[in-house]
């Protein structure tokens, strides 16, 4: 497809907005953005920093009979590669991505400047930590991984702050971060944009807040993380089986990791190519890995049906993150 008009009625979070806009930028020429007031507040900040050419953004129309509106979902880029960018454009200079040896870590630890309870209670057996807290962890855990990323030579900074604007957070991670060390969220969807490597910190708690269930499962990769592997398809990211991992690791295990994932050896399951997935025309989808079946699911797991149909009608082959072809049958 060459172009198309769409009318975004709503943005979600950032991780939602920078998957959906790499979907589009996958499959279109050119793309036409109508906006209101609140949603160009990041729609032109982020087309400006990462010279998204593709894009052109205007003001909300009158009748919106004739556009196609938005639908904004966190499962738009499973079959899609994040947006490729270069060079970032910051007041009027243009500074190339994917640089290493950079000074800092940053560190993600809320969506807020200030913790509540919540993060500090997390661990107790009857406490119920719904979302968003489900993915954080205490100023203690995370004042241990301050501790290993300053032994390991790096000063830290965050960018939890409400008050640092879009266009400052990409300037910081460019120019100043070797890695992101934090939860699973928009950050590390940010960093993947700019070729930074990321450790994605694992989820405590299901969605909904009650603890995970243990049980046996087919596959050596854990399960619980699933979501954090669907989301992050990208080859620099690392995924810890847990937050202990992370505090036991030695300051020569912490650039050992970032050395590797700055060479695209990242842990993704999804990634690898022991991991294979097979899709219907009925919307089904099982996957295998090494050599071992799972059930067959229903793509909504994984994909929106938007971005699955999109893909396939621009004749495109489906591939995971845009990295791994997925075999396409009539019917499992």
């Amino acid at each position: 497809m060459n172009n198309i008009e769409i009318f975004i009625q709503e943005l979600r979070g950032l991780g939602a907005n920078i998957g959906h806009l790499s979907l589009l930028l996958n499959n279109y020429q050119s793309i036409d953005l109508y906006a209101n007031k609140g949603c160009r507040m990041f729609l032109d900040p982020i087309k400006e920093a990462l010279q998204l050419d593709k894009i052109q953004i205007y003001d909300e129309p009158v009748d919106l009979s004739n556009y196609h509106v938005s639908n904004i979902s966190d499962y738009d880029k499973f079959f899609s590669p994040y947006v490729n960018v270069d060079n970032i454009m910051i007041n009027g200079i243009s500074m190339p991505t994917g640089k290493r040896d950079k000074k800092y870590i940053a560190i993600a630890c809320y969506q807020r400047t200030v913790p509540n309870h919540a993060y500090e209670n997390k661990k107790q057996d009857d406490e119920i930590v719904p979302w968003p807290f489900c993915r954080y962890y205490s100023l203690d855990e995370y004042s241990i991984i301050f501790k290993l990323a300053k032994l390991a030579g790096y000063d830290v900074i965050t960018l939890d702050s409400h008050e640092i604007t879009f266009t400052e957070k990409i300037y910081m991670l460019n120019e100043l971060c070797d890695c992101v060390i934090g939860y699973e969220g928009g950050l590390a969807h940010l960093a993947h944009v700019l070729k930074i490597p990321s450790i994605i910190l694992p989820w405590h708690r299901t969605s909904d807040g009650t603890k995970y269930q243990h049980v046996v499962h087919d596959f050596e990769f854990d399960p619980y993380c699933d979501y954090g592997y669907i989301m992050h398809l990208d080859k620099r990211t690392y995924f810890p089986d847990s937050i202990n991992e992370v505090l036991k690791w030695t300051p020569e295990q912490l650039k050992e990791i970032i050395n590797n994932l700055h060479n695209e050896k990242g842990n993704n399951p999804y990634l690898s190519t022991d991991f294979k997935i097979t899709i219907d025309n009925h919307g089904h989808y099982q996957f295998v890995y090494k050599n071992v079946s799972s059930n067959i699911i229903d793509i909504k797991k994984i994909s929106s049906m938007y971005a699955l149909n999109l893909v396939k009608s621009n004749s495109k082959e489906l591939a995971i993150g845009g990295y791994n072809p997925i075999t396409q049958v009539e019917k499992l």
